[in-house]
C-alpha cells in the first residue's frame, strides 16, 4: 500500500511504500527538494512489524501435517536393526582388506629388493621371521650374497642398510590379530644385480650358505617358498588366508 506524503505548501507530492521507516522517508523527501515536507500517518517499520504475527496457525490442513512420535519411534527402531546387522559385516571387511593389505606389502617389498639390486649393482638381503612375523630387507655392500653380512643383518632401528620392513603384529588392533606363516619356518633370501635369487635357512651365521637349487622341504611350493598371512580372533583363525608364492626365478605374486 502506498500512502501520500504533502508539504506544507502542497507544491510537492510523494508516494512511499508504507514499510519503510520515518527517518527514510525524510531522506527521500529532501532528495526531491521538499525540505518543507511533513510525513502525515507513516507507520514505522517497528510499528508494522508488532501489528504482524509472528506465526499463523493452520488447522485443518492434512496436507502440512508431520510424523507422529510413534512413527518416529518404528523408523529409530528400523535403523538400529539395520545397522546391528551391518556393524559385524563391515568390520569383516575391514579385518580382510588389512590382511589383504600386507600380503600385497610383502609382494612389494620382495619386487623392490629385485629391482633395488639392479639399480644400485649390490646383493640384497630379504629375512622372513617366522617366529617374529616380519620381513626385513637389508642392502649389502658388494654384488654377491657370500659377502659377511654380520655387521649389516640385524635389528633395522637405526640401521641405515636396512631399507624396508613388515612387521604383521603392528597392524593388530582390539579383535584382530595378524600373523605370518611359513611351512619352511625362518629362512632368508638373497637378490643380485644378476637378477638371481638365491636361498638360506642359517640367516643368522655371517655367511649363509645361499643355494639356488630346489630342495624337497625347503623349495618345494613351485620354485620358491610360500608365506601365509593369517588373521586370528581370541586365538581362532578367521577370514582366508592370504598366500604369497615367493619362487626363486621370478617376482613375487600373490598365489591364487
Amino acid at each position: 500500500m502506498n500512502l501520500p506524503l504533502k508539504n506544507t505548501n502542497n507544491s510537492c507530492t510523494l508516494n512511499l511504500r508504507a514499510t519503510a521507516d520515518r527517518r527514510l522517508h525524510q531522506e527521500r523527501l529532501d532528495q526531491i527538494h521538499c525540505p518543507t515536507a511533513t510525513l502525515m500517518n507513516i507507520p514505522s517499520q517497528l510499528e508494522l512489524a508488532a501489528e504482524k504475527p509472528a506465526f499463523v496457525v493452520r488447522r485443518g490442513d492434512s496436507s502440512e501435517s508431520g510424523f507422529t512420535i510413534l512413527e518416529l519411534m518404528v523408523v529409530a527402531a528400523f535403523v538400529g536393526v539395520v545397522m546391528a546387522l551391518a556393524l559385524p559385516t563391515l568390520a569383516g571387511s575391514r579385518a580382510e582388506a588389512k590382511s589383504n593389505e600386507i600380503a600385497l606389502d610383502i609382494v612389494r617389498t620382495v619386487r623392490h629388493a629385485r629391482s633395488a639390486s639392479a639399480a644400485y649393482g649390490r646383493a640384497h638381503f630379504i629375512r622372513f621371521s617366522d617366529a617374529n612375523d616380519r620381513v626385513d630387507v637389508f642392502r649389502g655392500l658388494n654384488n654377491s650374497c657370500r659377502q659377511d653380512w654380520s655387521a649389516i643383518v640385524g635389528d633395522c632401528a637405526g640401521n641405515q642398510m636396512c631399507i624396508d620392513t613388515i612387521v604383521a603384529t603392528d597392524r593388530d588392533n582390539g579383535s584382530s590379530e595378524y600373523r605370518l606363516q611359513s611351512d619352511s619356518g625362518d629362512f632368508c633370501l638373497c637378490t643380485t644385480p644378476t637378477g638371481v635369487t638365491s636361498w638360506a635357512n642359517d640367516c643368522n651365521n655371517p655367511r649363509p650358505t645361499f643355494s639356488e637349487s630346489n630342495v624337497s622341504g625347503g623349495v618345494n611350493v613351485q620354485g620358491g617358498f610360500l608365506v601365509n598371512v593369517q588373521r586370528f580372533r581370541e586365538g581362532v583363525e578367521e577370514g582366508v588366508r592370504r598366500r604369497v608364492l615367493l619362487p626363486l626365478g621370478s617376482d613375487a605374486r600373490l598365489q591364487r
